[in-house]
């Protein structure tokens, strides 16, 4: 049996959701909340193994949601159902630690899909997003094979920034921002200056 839990701001939607996940057994709803600070709690005393949120909600947003239950609970597999299809809140869910990303206006059949691929610890992100999935892939291998600073370095690089500017900004030496460019080069298999820039660019776009 999975168990999971919805965080979502519309009582009808949920509801919905609850009757079509339990329909054939192999799922039961825990609970369904409005208030990402009422389901944290809840969660202290029955935790899931799916939490199903929505991004945008009053109070506490789907972002910071899923940041605390990462944080407490990081065996709870969290999956983002939002009408945002923006590449931005894909990415920034992600960064959160969600494990999936499903479109409210997709059938619901996707929604069971997802939720049985993260509990493979797979990553899961709707075939019905606008945005092409090799891109999502590039940031979902970026995220996972670079720390924070190299992909700190590799952002400032599709901004076009040279080594000495980085140096500056990050208040390192000159040495330190080239030992992270050698590094990026090598973990992302990319060969001379050239390719890293057309990968820093490919994954973030141009920056004004």
């Amino acid at each position: 049996m999975i168990t999971l839990c919805i965080l979502e701001d519309h009582a009808s939607l949920s509801d919905g959701l609850k009757l079509y996940l339990e329909k054939d057994g192999t799922m039961e709803v825990l609970s369904c909340m409005q208030s990402g600070e009422e389901m944290l709690t809840f969660m202290k005393t029955r935790k899931p193994v799916v939490l199903i949120t929505d991004i945008s909600m009053p109070a506490m947003d789907g972002y910071e949601v899923c940041r605390q239950v990462k944080a407490n609970f990081p065996d709870v597999k969290v999956i983002a159902l939002s009408m945002f299809d923006s590449e931005q809140a894909i990415q920034e869910m992600m960064a959160c630690g969600a494990n999936g990303y499903v479109l409210k206006s997709s059938p619901l059949n996707i929604l069971k899909t997802a939720i049985l691929r993260v509990m493979e610890s797979n990553t899961y992100y709707d075939p019905n997003i606008i945005q092409t999935n090799r891109r999502l892939s590039m940031y979902q291998e970026t995220r996972i094979s670079l720390s924070r600073s190299e992909r700190d370095i590799l952002l400032m690089i599709s901004q076009g920034k040279s080594n000495d500017e980085m140096s500056k900004l990050r208040g390192t030496a000159l040495s330190t921002i080239q030992k992270h460019r050698k590094n990026i080069m090598h973990k992302l298999g990319v060969k001379g200056k050239g390719e890293l820039y057309k990968y820093a660019l490919n994954l973030h776009g141009h920056s004004s």
